[in-house]
C-alpha cells in the first residue's frame, strides 16, 4: 500500500524534531498526567486546509498546519521559562536546518507559539506551547 503525500510530510516532520534531545517526543498520544523532568513535545497532525487546485497536471498545492503541543513541569518559574524556550528553540533549529524535511515537503517553517502556564493542584506547575509548523507541499489528489 502506497503511503500519500501528507503522511510522508507528517512522519518526515516528525524524523526531523526527534533529533531534539531531551524532551519525550510523540506523536499523536492522548496527554496523560505524567510529564517526563525534561519535558514533551506532542505532534498532532493538524489541519491540512483547503488545497489550492493548480491545472495542467491536475495537482494540489497545501499549506499543512501541523501543531507541536510542547510541555514542561516545573514549580520555578525561570527554571520553567528557561526549559519551554530552549525546547522551542531547538524545534526551531532542525526544522530549520532541513526546511524541505529531507525532501518530503518543498518548505517547512514555524509560526508564532501561543503559551500557557497551569497550576495543578498538588503538583508541579506546567507550562505549554502551542508550536504551529506549517508544511507546504504538491499533492497528485486533494486527499494529500
Amino acid at each position: 500500500m502506497a503511503t500519500g503525500k501528507t503522511e510522508t510530510a507528517l512522519q518526515a516532520l516528525f524524523t526531523v524534531i526527534s533529533a531534539v534531545s531531551g524532551p519525550e517526543i510523540v506523536r499523536n498520544a492522548v496527554e496523560g498526567d505524567d510529564i517526563p523532568s525534561t519535558g514533551r513535545v506532542n505532534q498532532l497532525d493538524g489541519n491540512r486546509g483547503e488545497p489550492e487546485a493548480i491545472l495542467s497536471p491536475l495537482r494540489y498545492e497545501f499549506q499543512h498546519r501541523v501543531e507541536l503541543i510542547v510541555m514542561v513541569q516545573e514549580n520555578d518559574q525561570a527554571v520553567r521559562d528557561a526549559k519551554l524556550d530552549n525546547i522551542l528553540q531547538d524545534i526551531v533549529a532542525v526544522v530549520r536546518a532541513n526546511p524541505t524535511l529531507s525532501g518530503a515537503v518543498d518548505y517547512a517553517y514555524e509560526a508564532p507559539p501561543e503559551t500557557d502556564d497551569e497550576a495543578i493542584a498538588g503538583a508541579e506547575t506546567i507550562k505549554a506551547a502551542l508550536l504551529p509548523i506549517i508544511l507546504e507541499y504538491t499533492a497528485p489528489t486533494a486527499v494529500g
